[in-house]
């Protein structure tokens, strides 16, 4: 795995859990829209295999599947964080984290930074070639 490869996995899981939390919302959303027919005489549910039920279902799966993948985010994250800290040089650091932990892009970098973005480029690829990336992701 590259260094690029190895910084670029924390924006993927992040883009991914949020894809889902959109989801969740949806189904949130169709869950609330959902009713239960209620027979008047008994009060008993017409359906046992609710609509609602299984929305409710999915929802729960999917927040479950959310939780894990956010604790491999917050792991990533710190892996990450570690690996960019031992970049020796400030703007090397600055850019990396900019880059992979702030999203930002190029131009957004290169205007915070006072350079001009093909500068920020040759910086960039030069500052991959000093991050340690950990062993167990090699």
């Amino acid at each position: 795995m590259t260094a690029k490869e190895f910084l670029s996995q924390y924006r993927l899981i992040d883009t991914r859990i949020r894809d889902k939390l959109e989801q969740i919302r949806s189904l949130r959303e169709l869950a609330e829209k959902c009713t239960s027919a209620v027979s008047a005489s008994s009060g008993k549910v017409a359906n046992g295999d609710s609509a609602m039920e299984k929305t409710i279902i999915a929802m729960v799966d999917m927040e479950k599947e959310v939780q894990k993948e956010m604790d491999d985010l917050v792991r990533l994250r710190k892996e990450i964080s570690d690996a960019i800290k031992t970049v020796e040089n400030k703007e090397y650091r600055t850019l990396l984290e900019k880059r992979y932990l702030e999203f930002f892009t190029m131009k957004e970098i290169a205007d915070d930074m006072w350079y001009d973005v093909r500068h920020i480029y040759r910086m960039h690829d030069e500052a991959l070639k000093f991050v340690l990336i950990p062993e167990s992701c090699q």
